[in-house]
């Protein structure tokens, strides 16, 4: 097997598994900035029903 051979077959094998790597981190924390935004508003309509 040639060098070229290797790398290219590391390549084709590495590629997708960052792809799918990347697209689930992306989804993981785009729900985790979801969430921490819903915990923020929770916090801010429980400031705002308090009586002054």
């Amino acid at each position: 097997m040639h060098i070229g051979d290797i790398i290219f077959q590391l390549f084709v094998i590495v590629m997708p598994a960052l792809l799918i790597a990347g697209v689930a981190l992306f989804v993981y924390s785009v729900k985790k900035r979801k969430a921490q935004l819903n915990r923020i508003e929770e916090k801010l309509a429980e400031m705002s029903k308090l009586p002054e």
